[in-house]
């Protein structure tokens, strides 16, 4: 996982300034780069001003091969029926990498590049990232028809009204267990972030080990704390080691308040525990011990049904 850009075309890249033509010119404070023909291509540059890569009429895609920018860069595109192509390769993109044009994104390939933060918005057809480090990536009113994560390092999420019809990621370890990697911006809360996250992940989980890992990390993300007592319904196994300590716990109890045998305490916290009540204990009880013994009879059914639910949802597909 990683870029892999070779040193030697690291050094390819020049420094290159504004000839202040009709093509490359500064508009105020940023720096504004109209194509040369039908499409705007880029190899072995450095731009060390904010750049705006800008489509007229005439072109429709922006090919970045080899390039750095240092202030970061964003692309323009005033046609609103027009289909853009957009193609970044081994680059280094300092700060924002914008892409919110007016019209249609046909492709957008990041490969093998590195970007600070990458902001995308309006419509998609397509959007392909491959063997790439991103910082933050910003879904912003995003409608995409496909989305495919490979050999990539994306740090932080921020996803804000995003709609993806196919998602594939590479990896089995699609949920993010990191909560601090949902960001948040604008009035969307973590819990709302990290929900919109998993959903679009669960799409592209291949097995049936991966939707349920995303699913318990969903309900982790999203749910009250207190719910980690019943493994959020995700995790048979957590659950059966809480149902034997507070087995455990109770005969405890029952040894000290009730005077049993430390084995008669285990026979008796266990079938209090699974609501069998066999009553073949007799013995005369005040109103904490039949406190005690309701409470545990209560967690033991409590207990039981959420096992049933957590080992449904572990092969629910």
């Amino acid at each position: 996982m990683g870029i892999n850009i070779k040193e030697t075309d690291i050094k390819r890249r020049k420094i290159f300034p504004s000839p202040e033509s009709h093509l490359d010119f500064f508009d105020v404070s940023d720096r504004r780069i109209y194509p040369v023909g039908e499409e705007l291509f880029l190899e072995d540059k450095i731009f060390e001003e904010p750049i705006a890569l800008c489509l007229n009429d005439s072109a429709n895609s922006i090919n970045i091969r080899n390039c750095e920018f240092r202030n970061g860069a964003w692309v323009r595109n005033l046609d609103s029926k027009k289909e853009i192509s957009i193609i970044l390769y081994k680059s280094n993109i300092i700060k924002n990498f914008s892409v919110s044009p007016h019209g249609i994104i046909k492709t957008l390939c990041i490969d093998t590049s590195t970007v600070d933060q990458l902001s995308i918005s309006g419509r998609s057809n397509e959007i392909d990232i491959y063997a790439s480090e991103i910082n933050w990536i910003i879904f912003e009113g995003l409608k995409n028809d496909i989305l495919i994560v490979e050999k990539t390092k994306i740090e932080k999420y921020s996803m804000i009204e995003f709609q993806s019809s196919y998602v594939n990621y590479d990896t089995d370890d699609l949920a993010i267990k990191d909560y601090n990697k949902f960001i948040c911006i604008y009035n969307q809360n973590k819990k709302s972030v990290s929900e919109n996250y998993h959903r679009i992940v669960l799409k592209s989980a291949k097995s049936l080990k991966s939707k349920t890992e995303i699913n318990y990390q969903l309900s982790k993300a999203t749910s009250s704390p207190l719910l980690s007592l019943f493994g959020y319904f995700y995790r048979p196994k957590r659950i059966v080691l809480f149902m034997m300590s507070i087995v455990f716990l109770y005969s405890i109890l029952y040894y000290f308040f009730f005077g049993f045998s430390f084995d008669k305490s285990i026979y008796f916290s266990v079938i209090t525990f699974l609501t069998i009540g066999y009553g073949d204990i007799d013995q005369n009880y005040s109103m904490l011990r039949t406190v005690l013994i309701f409470s545990e009879g209560l967690s033991g059914m409590i207990y039981s049904a959420s096992l049933l639910i957590s080992i449904m949802n572990s092969f629910k597909k």
